[in-house]
């Protein structure tokens, strides 16, 4: 500052210490729309700070500790696409100037996933069979059970066991599970090489009830006279000793 009569001057100087605080609430998630309680607090607590949580909207809302740095928040039931604003302010305590800054993390609701799995199929021994693909199809999955062939973690799995199946659909935080049991397969019979009457037709073919997905293919029709649905025995009055050869498959 200079003197107006002399022409002296002086001069001093002020140091601006900056006191950092470091603050972290968590990572934005989604939740269920029944409400839940979640974990929060990105960062272990620091010596010498002070915290608060608080929440937008806060009705519902509690915290297993609302001045510790990482704790639980109780979520109300909320509907689906509404959101919940936890706050969380930290206060640098390690020098008189009690420096403070927040951070925010976004709790989203969403719907619990319905699940549809198509109609499950039954197996023959040694085969396998595709359980899925589960809808909807941009979820995340887990599939677990008995003979699970590959992936467990798509919308569809292969399996080579009889016995029941569970698959969790998980939406963010939010999920739902289902099962569904694959039976073994009931395989057709026949009774080979029946007597034959003289002078009428004689009924061949499947003489056991196995289920419906079957489908049947005779190598030949000489002499047919007859047939049941889907042609698992067929009526024949053949003019000469004939061999006829039944065909079954696990559809």
């Amino acid at each position: 500052v200079p003197d107006t009569t002399t022409g002296c001057s002086v001069q001093d100087t002020v140091q601006l210490v900056v006191t950092p605080v470091q603050v972290n609430a968590g990572n934005d998630a989604t939740f269920c729309v029944s409400g839940t309680t979640v974990n929060i607090g990105g960062l272990a607590p620091l010596s010498g700070y002070s915290y608060q949580w608080t929440a937008i909207p806060s009705a519902g809302v509690s915290f297993g500790n609302a001045t510790a740095a990482q704790t639980t928040a109780t979520l109300p039931a909320t509907s689906a696409g509404g959101t919940i604003t936890l706050i969380l302010t930290a206060t640098n305590g390690q020098t008189s100037a009690n420096c403070t800054l927040s951070d925010t993390v976004v709790f989203r609701a969403v719907a619990t996933p319905t699940v549809t799995i198509p109609p499950a199929f039954s197996l023959c021994s040694g085969g396998q069979v595709i359980i899925g693909p589960v809808s909807p199809s941009d979820l995340t999955y887990a599939w677990s059970g008995p003979g699970i062939i590959g992936s467990t973690t798509g919308s569809a799995v292969t399996v080579n066991a009889a016995g029941t199946y569970t698959v969790t659909v998980s939406q963010g935080s939010c999920s739902t599970s289902r099962d569904v049991t694959i039976s073994e397969a009931i395989a057709p019979t026949v009774t080979p090489n029946p007597a034959a009457p003289c002078s009428e037709p004689v009924t061949i073919g499947v003489n056991n009830f196995p289920e419906t997905d079957w489908s049947y293919s005779w190598d030949k029709l000489d002499g047919l006279k007859g047939y049941s649905a889907g042609f698992a025995t067929i009526s024949v009055e053949p003019a000469i000793t004939t061999t006829y050869t039944l065909t079954a498959t696990h559809i």
